[in-house]
């Protein structure tokens, strides 16, 4: 509340009349008096979804009442609530019958299966079996024998593939324990495809029984100059020969040939060589040409000397 004050002052002689100074004061309100105490609460209700009138919500027990309630564990009952999500609604009421605000939460209704049991300890493996490609009916495939035990590791197992068509198969193995339970069938890919087997050893080689040589032309088989051969197993090694080239060959570059028949015949070994004219003393005249062939080592050595005269 304010309050407006006005003032007049009279001077000698003159009249005055002002305003000589405004207050303005203020008067606190009247507060009202402080509540009264809350009283205990005394019932909860939870609802799910859908809103029911005061009082009409499924009741929380347990609780022991209060002014205030906190870290409660309540249960709720979620009987015949469908799965998925869904809203939880809470709101309590007091002894003087005035209910709390609504409040709420988001869940989800999920039912978790069940763990089962322990299994049984295994029994025995007391039957194997395997097959090829088409499955059979359990206790119809081709018997593995084995010795009984809970785990087989390490088992070497011949597989009988007699008739089996060539190419990509699969082998499929299962067992069955003492309790007639079978297990899941295993299975993997192979190859039947027949290796091709090593040739035999070649029988060993028959004598050399024949030998020839030509120089340029080949003039057919066992149509050469034979060469004497000596008795051999089929290796000749380190042989020497002379060949007697007197008077057929030009001066110039020649190939000699050499080959030999063993049923077939050898390719042709050829080796090059010169013949030249070379003037010497008088002594050689008397035998103007001699040639001199050594075959050796798989290789062909040529000497050759000329006398000619003058």
């Amino acid at each position: 509340m304010f309050r407006h004050l006005q003032y007049k002052a009279v001077a000698a002689g003159i009249g005055l009349c002002f305003t000589g100074l405004r207050l303005m004061a203020q008067i606190p309100p009247d507060y009202p008096p402080a509540p009264a105490s809350s009283g205990n609460i005394n019932s909860i209700e939870y609802f799910f979804d859908s809103k029911p009138n005061f009082g009409s919500g499924i009741a929380l027990t347990g609780f022991t009442p209060a002014a205030n309630i906190n870290s409660f564990n309540g249960t709720v009952n979620l009987t015949g609530l469908p799965t998925g999500f869904h809203r939880i609604y809470f709101r309590s009421k007091d002894v003087a019958g005035k209910w709390s605000h609504t409040n709420y939460a988001f869940f989800d209704n999920f039912n978790l299966p069940l763990y089962p049991t322990s299994p049984a300890t295994p029994g025995n493996i007391t039957q194997l079996e395997y097959f090829i490609d088409s499955k059979p009916e359990f206790g119809s495939g081709t018997p593995i024998s084995i010795s009984p035990s809970v785990d087989i590791a390490g088992l070497a197992v011949n597989i009988n593939i007699t008739g089996l068509v060539q190419g990509t198969h699969r082998l499929y193995v299962r067992s069955k324990d003492i309790n007639g339970k079978w297990c899941i069938t295993n299975f993997s890919v192979f190859d039947n495809s027949s290796a091709a087997p090593y040739p035999l050893a070649p029988s060993a080689a028959p004598p050399i029984g024949n030998m020839e040589y030509y120089i340029d032309t080949d003039p057919g088989f066992g149509n050469g100059t034979p060469i004497s051969v000596p008795g051999n197993t089929g290796d000749i090694n380190n042989y020497a020969v002379n060949l007697g080239l007197s008077g057929s060959l030009a001066v110039g570059t020649h190939h000699l040939y050499v080959r030999s028949k063993q049923n077939p015949w050898s390719m042709s070994n050829v080796v090059s060589f010169s013949a030249s004219s070379i003037r010497t003393s008088r002594s050689d005249w008397s035998n103007p040409h001699v040639t001199t062939l050594w075959v050796q080592c798989r290789a062909c050595r040529v000497c050759w000397r000329s006398s000619c005269t003058a």
